[in-house]
């Protein structure tokens, strides 16, 4: 397994390269792990501009573009070297029931690497997965079978309605701003629980691991709790007579 300073050392000299050429260096996907460590990184470290973008918004594998953009018009998110694959049965009424592990275990099987499949979203046994550019055609060439599921596969430029970013709006009350105590109230987990889940290393903020429970969030911080959900923190909105914190947050639904 990669470790910290492996990852800091690869990510470094990507950054130092983009820096030297003067162009746009990619990653491949990273994971959550990867990411966190990402995130901890300083100017020191990271000498250039960086961007974090899976192919969508609330994508957990994502890729980190390094390279400073001469206005705001170069590098948008849509040049990242990602396609999006649609994965579906041919005979609809004769498919397995096919899982996010059947989908990745069939792509994988063609000798493909991890790091170059992102996120695969799945809506009525169809699957849309985020691929590298560069294996695009591979896959859509080569993938026949998901399990004994005769399948066809054709790009498509974005995911169907029902899998794109939704929002729940939510209000909780608790005593202070701290995340342990947001997460139980969230989540309807007791203190203990909602501690345990970070000494577990299973919560996240803008993509870095959280260890403290004590910590404090802002405005537009992204939480993702692994095995619970994703949502953006909106702030505090004001005060019970109790003095207790209204806090607002959206939920991806």
């Amino acid at each position: 397994m990669e470790s910290e300073n492996d990852i800091r050392h690869r990510l470094t000299e990507l950054a130092v390269r983009a820096e030297r050429t003067g162009s746009f260096v990619y990653t491949d996907f990273l994971s959550m792990a990867q990411l966190s460590v990402f995130a901890k990184m300083g100017r020191q470290e990271i000498p250039t501009d960086s961007l974090v973008f899976g192919g969508c918004d609330n994508n957990d594998r994502c890729m980190i573009r390094f390279g400073d953009a001469i206005d705001e018009t170069e590098g948008s998110p849509e040049d990242f070297p990602i396609t999006i694959l649609k994965v579906a049965p041919v005979q609809a009424k004769f498919a397995d029931d096919l899982t996010h592990r059947d989908f990745l275990g069939s792509i994988l099987g063609l000798g493909i690497e991890r790091e170059k499949t992102g996120d695969i979203l799945i809506s009525d046994n169809t699957a849309y997965a985020f691929v590298h550019r560069d294996i695009a055609d591979y896959i859509a060439d080569n993938l026949e079978y998901v399990r004994h599921t005769h399948v066809s596969v054709s790009r498509v430029a974005e995911l169907p309605a029902d899998l794109r970013p939704r929002f729940e709006k939510r209000s909780v009350i608790v005593s202070s701003n701290r995340i342990d105590a947001i997460i139980s109230k969230l989540y309807n987990l007791s203190r203990e629980q909602s501690i345990r889940l970070i000494t577990e290393a299973r919560v996240f903020v803008n993509g870095a691991e959280i260890s403290s429970n004590s910590k404090q969030l802002k405005e537009g911080d992204v939480v993702s709790v692994r095995g619970f959900g994703k949502w953006i923190f909106r702030g505090e909105t004001g005060k019970t007579r109790k003095d207790r914190l209204c806090i607002a947050v959206d939920v991806y639904a």
